[in-house]
């Protein structure tokens, strides 16, 4: 085992804690990290697009444009939760 190895298993079984003797949340965690890596994007905008996203969103708060009332996000947010 490498020295970068040893590193990671070391990281990997703090952060797991008292968790590492569940055998459902290992389980859990192993099928993310596995799925972590047949991903081919993680992020699904390009480095570009979110720079247009800032851009625009900096725009709007320039101009005044583009807000939104305490009121409209609470029903934004309340459509959310299914």
């Amino acid at each position: 085992m490498s020295t970068m190895q040893a590193i990671a298993s070391s990281r990997f079984l703090t952060a797991m804690g008292p968790m590492i003797k569940d055998e459902a949340k290992m389980s859990v965690v192993i099928d993310y990290i596995t799925s972590l890596r047949k991903q081919e994007t993680p992020c699904q905008f390009t480095e570009a697009e979110i720079c247009a996203f800032a851009d625009k969103a900096e725009q709007e708060y320039a101009t005044g444009t583009g807000m939104t009332s305490h009121a409209d996000l609470l029903n934004e947010i309340a459509t959310w939760h299914k």
